[in-house]
């Protein structure tokens, strides 16, 4: 079954992909029409437009690195480079190894570095500069992030051996996730509890886009929380107390704004 799975998934074609990554926003979307969590306090068309460009511009960027992308995943598969080529290992065990692999050190630790690094966070808070929370905050990130995702994405498929099914799958997978966290909903308190001690929910997801440390530094998990629980990173805050954006940035004018938060990197700020 695996096998099939993962053939499925390494052989399907960028327009594929997309369809299913446009979907989930559509799902999500209706969703946040219909049962929203709070009402938004920035237009809506204007909010939806400003990340709709940033949609556009990580596109560009992910065609752009494709060809390099698809080929580590060819190198390392080719030369059997790679931690988890090293060993015979049952399929099931290889293919959750892999899936936690490209989680901890392309979502997790890639994230904690966005954070802690000085010149790193100045790219990073365009995300974290948006002044309302939904699914489409998700695909607000500055064009300078998706390189430097993808190159520790690149590095991650040659020190490991990535297989190419596993990760177009992990990708689909963090996708859709990425999508739930930042979606304008709420789960059920007791649903929650439950969902978050391994998986991502948008109740734990948007903590870490509360405007104040140290809710900012912490919840940082993109599908799994396990990592979040392991290693201290995890913190609980009501989702009725939660403040999106930054307080360093709260013009929101600026935020809402293609042009000026491609260089908001570049401004001055404090931290």
């Amino acid at each position: 079954m695996i096998t099939q799975l993962l053939q499925y998934f390494s052989t399907l074609t960028p327009a594929e992909r997309g369809l299913l990554m446009s979907l989930g926003f559509i799902v999500f979307w209706l969703f946040e029409a219909l049962l929203p969590f709070r009402t938004s306090v920035v237009s809506s068309k204007k909010h939806i437009v400003n990340n709709l460009f940033f949609a556009f511009s990580t596109a560009v960027v992910n065609i752009f690195m494709a060809v390099f992308i698809l080929g580590a995943v060819e190198y390392a598969d080719t030369n059997q480079i790679g931690l988890l080529y090293m060993v015979v290992l049952d399929p099931w065990l290889k293919f959750t190894l892999g899936i936690l692999v490209l989680d901890f050190f392309t979502s997790y630790l890639i994230h904690v570095c966005l954070h802690k690094s000085k010149w790193l966070w100045r790219i990073h808070l365009v995300h974290h500069s948006d002044p309302h929370l939904d699914s489409s905050t998700a695909i607000r990130l500055h064009p300078f992030e998706n390189l430097i995702r993808i190159g520790f994405l690149i590095l991650t498929i040659l020190l490991f051996g990535i297989d190419l099914g596993s990760l177009f799958l992990y990708q689909t997978v963090a996708v859709f996730f990425s999508q739930l966290g930042h979606a304008n909903l709420r789960l059920p308190k007791l649903l929650n509890s439950m969902l978050s001690v391994f998986f991502v929910t948008p109740n734990m997801h948007q903590v870490h886009h509360h405007y104040e440390m140290p809710y900012t530094d912490s919840n940082y998990g993109s599908v799994f929380a396990i990592w979040d629980h392991l290693f201290g990173t995890y913190r609980k805050l009501s989702k009725e107390t939660l403040k999106y954006g930054l307080d360093t940035h709260q013009d929101q004018a600026k935020n809402i704004n293609f042009l000026q938060l491609l260089i908001q990197p570049f401004r001055r700020i404090r931290r």
